[in-house]
């Protein structure tokens, strides 16, 4: 029996190689493909009769199989199916190419259901290339309604996908629902299960709006719910309080080549301040390029020095690396302060001679320069992320 643990390749009419095909979406097991949802629909909810067709529409028509044949083109030897399809007001003609089975699978007779764009040409009103499916009981899932579209890999189809999810939609009643009734209630909620039903095979666009919204809301929840447990466990941690050197901080000030800005002096406050208590400082400093951060962060960087403690700052390239570090040598130039600069291909101490890795004894070098790092001969280590 089929549940939620049930690996993708025991889901019928998956063999081995389909699996593989889905194991690149991350789908391998029923309850990942019941949660890889569409990035987009198209919209067959109309039903309309062939006579009453427009071109450059989308639309979905039903009818009867009156023929369908194969042929290659004579020129560019294409296999062309072509069929003509009758409901109770008129005929179309239907045109795919380089799809031969489609002759083999609907035969003259079959009541089919098509969903596609219409094109006008000298022949009439043809349908080119469209999707189509036999009609039992009047149900549709691939022509009809809004039509879910998933993102896909090399040789998998949005019809094999469709077909799969709904052999299984009925297993998203035992996934469990994290909201509680309360909380559905007081945000007008649908409850999960019926979310995942709709957002697959939407009955109508507001239903697929309340299903949507639903699962939007569920992403958010679970975002702060993560971020909520991450805050309670950094409160319960400890940090080193480092204590405000008033008097040198000052005087670093004042030897800059600049004014500081109320807002660099606001915000290098507020983070002085913080790092003065006993728990850790979550903070983001932002500003445009050239605002001011760097500078910012230096006169926390260089309250941790005169606590004989260490700081690290990182950042995303080689390139940046060298320019923070340019800049902090010339901020703590005779301070005594010791800055390093440490990366793949640089090993600095206060701007001294470049090292490179690639010359002869450049692991040795990188050996040793950590071992100033954890003997606490550095105070502040720049290197890449």
């Amino acid at each position: 029996m089929l549940n939620l643990d049930t690996s993708i390749e025991k889901i019928n009419k998956v063999g081995k190689v389909t699996a593989k095909k889905l194991n690149k979406l991350s789908i391998k097991k029923a309850q990942d493909l019941l949660e890889y949802y569409p990035f987009r629909y198209e919209d067959y909810s109309k039903t309309v009769k062939i006579a009453d067709l427009q071109p450059g529409a989308k639309a979905n028509v039903r009818g009867i199989v009156e023929i369908i044949q194969n042929r290659r083109t004579p020129r560019q030897r294409m296999m062309v199916t072509e069929a003509i399809i009758k409901d109770e007001t008129e005929q179309l003609k239907v045109v795919w190419f380089n799809q031969p089975y489609i002759g083999r699978t609907l035969k003259e007779g079959d009541f089919v259901s098509l969903a596609g764009e219409i094109k006008a040409d000298f022949a009439g009103v043809p349908m080119t290339s469209p999707q189509y499916e036999k009609i039992f009981n009047n149900q549709a899932t691939h022509t009809a309604g809004l039509v879910p579209m998933y993102n896909l890999t090399a040789g998998l189809t949005n019809k094999q996908l469709r077909f799969l999810i709904k052999s299984i939609i009925s297993l998203a009643d035992k996934i469990d629902d994290i909201l509680p009734n309360e909380l559905q209630e007081k945000y007008k909620l649908i409850n999960l299960q019926k979310a995942i039903y709709n957002i697959h095979f939407p009955k109508s666009p507001e239903i697929l709006e309340q299903a949507k919204r639903r699962l939007k809301f569920d992403e958010l929840f679970l975002v702060q719910l993560a971020s909520q447990v991450l805050k309670s466990k950094v409160k319960g941690q400890k940090a080193e309080e480092i204590k405000f050197y008033e008097k040198e901080t000052k005087k670093f000030v004042d030897n800059l080549p600049f004014k500081l800005t109320d807002a660099q002096k606001k915000a290098s406050w507020e983070i002085l301040q913080d790092i003065e208590k006993d728990r850790p400082m979550s903070r983001l400093l932002e500003g445009d390029v050239g605002s001011g951060k760097t500078v910012t962060v230096a006169l926390a960087m260089l309250n941790v020095a005169l606590n004989k403690k260490q700081s690290a700052l990182l950042v995303p390239t080689e390139i940046l690396a060298s320019q923070h570090f340019e800049t902090l040598c010339k901020f703590f130039k005779n301070s005594g302060i010791k800055v390093g600069l440490l990366t793949r291909s640089s090993r600095k101490i206060n701007n001294s001679k470049l090292v490179s890795s690639s010359s002869k004894g450049g692991d040795e070098t990188k050996k040793n320069f950590l071992k100033l790092i954890k003997d606490g001969k550095l105070d502040i280590i720049i290197g890449t992320h």
